[in-house]
Parts: structure tokens; sequence; C-alpha cells
């Protein structure tokens, strides 16, 4: 019988708080692109629509493909803290985070062993 209840133990926290630190320092240190010099850059699109979200406007005037792809700046605008890149950042490090979780409990599920994570985490 397949046991189903992943095992947490160092093997998921030690990279996973790599991930963590590794990834708030990104947060910390990596500067804001400025989009003002690129027009045609998806950075504008989604901050239309994270400013729809978050009230700023009244009208959804975002092009296409990205008018559809609704779910991160909706998540974004849902935080109350920061300015707009700071909440674009912190829904990247949390779903980086979950990713890592997810990817462990897959691995242990099927059975690859701790150099076979190591191997495969460099694809990732």
């Amino acid at each position: 019988m397949i046991n189903m209840r992943p095992n947490w133990n160092l093997n998921l926290i030690v990279p996973l708080l790599g991930f963590v630190v590794l990834g708030g320092f990104l947060f910390i240190s990596q500067p804001a692109l400025d989009y003002s010099l690129c027009p045609q850059c998806d950075g504008h699109q989604y901050l239309a629509a994270y400013r729809y979200f978050k009230g700023e406007t009244n009208v959804y005037q975002v092009n296409f493909p990205f008018h559809s792809r609704v779910a991160v700046p909706w998540l974004a605008a849902q935080f109350s803290f920061g300015d707009a890149a700071t909440h674009f950042k912190t829904i990247q490090l949390i779903f980086g985070c979950l990713t890592c979780v997810l990817l462990w409990a897959l691995w242990t599920r099927l059975g690859v062993t701790l150099p076979q994570r190591s191997l495969l985490a460099g694809f990732f």
C-alpha cells in the first residue's frame, strides 16, 4: 500500500528554506524594472489589470492576450501593503515556495531518491 501522507523532513525543509532565503534576498535587492522605455512590454498590461482590480480605474482596458490573464493581477490587488511591484514579487515568492512543496510531494510519491531529486531540481 502506498503511503499517501508525505513525510515532512529535512529533504523538504532544507531546500524550501534555501528557496525562501534566496527569494527573500532577491525580493529585497532586485530593482524594479522601468517600463517607461518599453511601451510594448507586458508589464504595462498587467499593471493596468492590477489598477482595475485595485479600484483605481473603472474601465478594464487590457490588450489581447493579457485581457484574459486575470488571476495574478487580481491576487496582487488583494494585498494592502507596499506598491504593485511588491505585490507581484510577493505572489512570485509564494508560488515559488508552493512549487517546491508540490515537487517534493510528487517526487516522494514517485519514489525518487534524494540524489535524483537534486538532479531534477537543476532542471526546474
